[in-house]
């Protein structure tokens, strides 16, 4: 994953594909108008906090916006994976699962890509602690509404 572009270059793009103006991403993100045209004319790097909310409110990939060789689109999870259909993720754990898979398309080491070796095996391990996290919050959920049942018949 190698830079080839910047993030002036790669919001225009966004916004024209989007057919968006400047002006209807400001209200859309609470960002004024003059922060945005000056992130356009590469006077100011927006911090990653903004680049989220440019590429959420877009519907664009981070990474992308940012410069990378990346796909534009989010991909979404290829719903031929396993985990998503052993599991039956719900939307929310959807996302969290895709936050997953996006942060080790994005890995670096010493400012450097990682290699799709490392990039394999770090999916592994988070996915293997993604499902262990989900099981542990189903099991707590269930907990909580087994208590709310038992109090509820008590009272």
């Amino acid at each position: 994953m190698k830079l080839i572009s910047d993030f002036a270059e790669r919001l225009r793009i966004a916004l024209d594909f989007k057919k968006m103006k400047a002006t209807e991403l400001s209200e859309l993100t609470g960002i004024n108008k003059s922060t945005i045209s000056q992130y356009l004319s590469k006077e100011y790097e927006p911090k990653r906090d903004r680049i989220e909310l440019f590429a959420k409110t877009l519907n664009v990939n981070e990474v992308w916006l940012t410069g990378y060789d990346v796909p534009m689109e989010i991909s979404s999870i290829d719903k031929n994976d396993s985990l998503v259909e052993e599991y039956e993720l719900s939307p929310d754990e959807l996302k969290e699962y895709e936050n997953i898979k996006m942060t080790t398309s994005t890995l670096m080491f010493n400012g450097r890509p990682a290699s799709e070796n490392d990039k394999i095996e770090l999916e592994k391990v988070l996915k293997d602690f993604f499902v262990k996290a989900l099981l542990k919050k189903r099991a707590d959920e269930e907990n909580d509404r087994q208590k709310k049942k038992r109090n509820s018949k008590i009272n």
